[in-house]
């Protein structure tokens, strides 16, 4: 449900975003990268690390 509502979101909202150069291009997220970032998140929560290049 949170990929499907993830993407339809960006559906809904890209045309509001201005893009550049600069900006990443979006791809429809997946259940299996989605449960990676959530997992990365807890993680970073309980471990701390003194730099975001650290994790």
């Amino acid at each position: 449900m949170f990929s499907t509502e993830t993407n339809r979101y960006y559906d809904q909202n890209s045309t509001r975003r201005k893009l550049d150069k600069k900006s990443a291009k979006f791809f429809d997220v997946t259940v299996d990268e989605l449960k990676k970032w959530f997992g990365l998140i807890i993680l970073m929560g309980i471990i701390k690390k003194p730099r975001m290049d650290d994790y």
